[in-house]
């Protein structure tokens, strides 16, 4: 990545002790408001007219309901907060709502620099400010791991929900098992095929589970079915009885049971 790999663009409402500001408005010494430490007075901006890699755009509500609350646009290597950790916001592009242009957009990147590395709020989301030469964050930056991978399935399962619309768009795929133990399948949206489908499992019309169409299966790969990445399978709770149903989270449409 470039030297200015990190930052966040103009437009960006930095949450002050005067409420929300727009960041080209700062000025040093303004108090920010921190995660963790309160207020912190703003040491030193950076600004830098971005010619270099594409920013990463955040559409509202792509992390958490309300955040961020506008489209928030940063560096690809700028640390995102989430799930009590820091990732690099490249990291998290999903193609739905977390999306990187393929070239770079004209507009201001800045720096904001406390005393120390801290959690700022911008656009109501928690991103790191900066300090040249830090050593580490007191929070850890990921990007591989259980908590790493658990984090974008709860992102992809999200935007699986949030991309619904009055047209859903045509379901195809199959349960190929379902009960007594396990229900396992398939499932892909026509309208967006290669958005992991968000399915709810229901037992006697009462759902049970929800699960992401997300896993691999080469003979989807193989049967042309996107990259491989639409299966599904979860253990059933002890004690389930009544007909198991999968249905699409977003408009319960419902997946047919593989007769073969």
């Amino acid at each position: 990545m470039t030297p200015w790999a990190t930052g966040i663009y103009d437009t960006t409402l930095v949450m002050t002790c005067n409420g929300n500001v727009p960041v080209e408005t700062l000025t040093v010494g303004t108090p920010i408001r921190t995660l963790h430490g309160g207020m912190r007075p703003l040491r030193w901006i950076g600004r830098q007219t971005q010619h270099g890699e594409a920013p990463v755009q955040i559409r509202p509500n792509a992390l958490d309901d309300g955040v961020p609350s506008h489209l928030l646009s940063v560096a690809p290597g700028h640390g995102i907060c989430i799930d009590g950790a820091l990732i690099q916001a490249s990291q998290l592009v999903n193609g739905a709502t977390i999306l990187q242009p393929p070239c770079p957009l004209p507009g201001t990147l800045f720096r904001l620099g406390l005393n120390t590395r801290e959690i700022i709020i911008a656009n109501n989301c928690p991103v790191e400010s900066f300090l040249p030469d830090a050593g580490g964050a007191y929070l850890a930056t990921i990007d591989h791991g259980f908590g790493f991978n658990a984090t974008l399935q709860r992102l992809a399962a999200r935007a699986a929900l949030q991309q619904a619309e009055p047209s859903h768009g045509r379901l195809r795929g199959f349960v190929d098992i379902a009960g007594p133990l396990t229900v396992c399948g398939w499932a892909q949206c026509l309208r967006q095929p290669e958005l992991p489908v968000c399915l709810d499992i229901l037992a006697g019309g009462a759902r049970i589970l929800r699960v992401l169409a997300d896993q691999y299966r080469d003979d989807l790969r193989r049967a042309g079915i996107g990259g491989g990445y639409h299966a599904f399978s979860a253990d059933l709770p002890a004690g389930t009885t009544g007909r198991i149903d999968v249905r699409r989270a977003a408009d319960q449409a419902l997946l047919f049971v593989n007769q073969k």
